[in-house]
């Protein structure tokens, strides 16, 4: 999300490591990856986007994520990632823009 313009303002941050990365709270320093929470990323997602399938299976979870008559769909085995999915597909489809995900993020 950090190439597609989104600020890189969280609770937690990726820092790269020789033997793996890691999750730090706060911000230690070298370059910086938000790790955005689930709550974080719903908020960038905002509204009028809103979750309008949501299914858990042994596998995983599926949402479904509903912009006017666009919707999204992305699986993954976390919520986080469903709705990072969702919002780097609306941002590369300029369905929203970074500067809205930012004033949503940063107030």
């Amino acid at each position: 999300m950090k190439e597609l313009g989104v600020e890189q303002v969280a609770n937690l941050y990726w820092k790269e490591d020789t033997d793996k990365d890691r999750l730090y709270d706060p911000w230690i320093g070298g370059e910086k990856y938000a790790a955005f929470t689930v709550a974080e990323l719903g908020v960038m997602i905002g509204s009028p986007i809103g979750e309008k399938v949501n299914s858990y299976t042994t596998d995983g979870a599926t949402g479904s994520y509903l912009h006017g008559s666009h919707i999204t769909t992305t699986h993954s085995e976390h919520e986080a990632h469903i709705r990072a999915d969702v919002l780097i597909h609306l941002l590369e489809n300029n369905i929203i823009t970074a500067e809205e995900v930012n004033t949503r993020l940063t107030s």
